[in-house]
Parts: C-alpha cells; structure tokens; sequence
C-alpha cells in the first residue's frame, strides 16, 4: 500500500459512552423505582455495542457484540448458581438470587470489557485520502481590522 501499512483504530470509546449512559439510566431508574427506565437501560446496553459495530460497518462484530452482551451475563449467572452448592427448590431463598445477579453483573462487566476494549477496534488504510478535502476555520487580525473566514483544500 502507498504510504505504509493499515494502522489499527480504537473506536471502543463510542461504545463506552453508550455504556455509561445505559448504566446511569438503569441505575438512576432503579432508585427511582422506575422499571421503564431500567427497561431502557438495559436495552442500551443490550443493543447500544452492536449498533456501533455495525455503523462502523463491521456486521459480524455486532453480532459477536450481541452474542457477548447477551450471553456473558446468563452464563455469569448460571455459573454463579451452580457455584452456590446444594441449592434445590425454595431451600436457598433470596440467596440464589443474589448468586444469579453477582454472577449475571461479573458476566456484564466482561462483556463490556471484551467489546469495548478488544472487539472494538478496526484496521485503516493510510490517510492518503485526507488531503482531498479539508475545510478548516481561520481568523486573522490585521493593523485594518479582524477578518474571519473558511479555508480549504480542494
């Protein structure tokens, strides 16, 4: 290739902004016993990583991306589970749910980890393509007054 290899691009930090906010919606939801809040966060963080993989046209990272958000924390919570011992029927009581939603939130963590910090990232070809157009600001203070305007190249 002209002008050297692909380098390698990191755009986990769209991912992490959504991330953020799904959690903050959920969280603030949740204490304010607001369940269609909590609905939405988990939405966005079930759907928000895939839907950046596939804006940044990357298909089959989105459906890995999915693939984790979703799968991660019911395995989290199954292994949690099974980890809780003899736990048969109502013998456990709230316990079992507090092993399911440990494990089920270690799962989610590294979820969004895996996505955001390692699938999240892309190869690019050189940016032999960035001098074709470019618009840039400019100001310029003279002894005969301030003139401001768009330059560019074309």
């Amino acid at each position: 290739m002209e002008g050297g290899g692909t380098r390698r691009v990191w755009y986990g930090w769209q991912n992490l902004l959504l991330d953020l906010g799904a959690f903050g919606i959920a969280v603030v939801g949740g204490s304010l016993h607001s369940d269609e809040a909590v609905v939405v966060g988990a939405a966005g963080y079930l759907v928000g990583g895939p839907l950046v993989h596939a804006g940044n046209g990357h298909g089959v990272k989105a459906l890995g991306s999915l693939g984790l958000r979703a799968g991660l924390p019911a395995l989290g919570a199954f292994v949690a589970l099974g980890l809780a011992g003899d736990c048969s029927g109502d013998s456990c009581g709230g316990e079992a749910a507090v092993y399911r939603g440990f494990g089920g939130f270690i799962g989610l963590v590294g979820a969004i980890v895996i996505d955001d910090a390692f699938l999240a990232v892309e190869d690019v070809p050189p940016d032999s393509s960035s001098a074709r157009f470019s618009i840039a600001p400019s100001v310029a203070v003279t002894p005969n007054g301030t003139f401001t305007g768009l330059s560019g190249v074309f």
